[in-house]
């Protein structure tokens, strides 16, 4: 009995333990949007791209911006918010009424790095990640 409580004692520490590391060094996030390219890492930028289907301009932003996303993997995580989902998808709408509200909405497509910075209207893979690596206070290898 005394040795299955130790047991029993140092699972708990062991858990608590890699749970703790896991929060300090940031490793555990949650996802918003379509789809998530990425997890949180030590120093995260979170993308939202916001795109309308009839939009030529952001299907082909959005083809860029995925890899880019990827390539910085895991420093980087998208979500993808598409405007014909406002009226069926309280998320989506909350989201754009917010970026709205906050200045952060500039036409199809917009891309908002954490919430505080803009990119709108198509852009090349390198112009996305230029701008990606630049919301970066210590950019990941990857950015040069």
């Amino acid at each position: 009995m005394g040795r299955d409580v130790a047991l029993l004692a140092a699972s708990i520490l062991a858990l608590v333990a890699f749970i703790s590391v896991g929060v300090m060094f940031g490793f555990w996030a949650q996802g918003n949007g379509e789809h998530r390219v990425a997890l949180a890492s030590v120093q995260t930028v979170h993308l939202d791209y916001m795109h309308a289907g009839w939009c030529e301009y952001c299907a082909l932003t959005r083809s860029d911006l995925e890899a880019v996303a990827s390539e910085l993997s895991p420093r980087v995580s998208l979500a993808v918010w598409d405007e014909a989902r406002m009226e069926s998808d309280a998320r989506t709408r909350e989201t754009y009424e917010r970026f709205i509200g906050d200045g952060l909405f500039g036409g199809y497509p917009t891309i908002v790095a954490n919430s505080e910075n803009m990119l709108v209207g198509q852009r090349s893979r390198a112009e996305i990640k230029e701008w990606v690596c630049s919301q970066f206070e210590e950019k990941p290898a990857q950015c040069g």
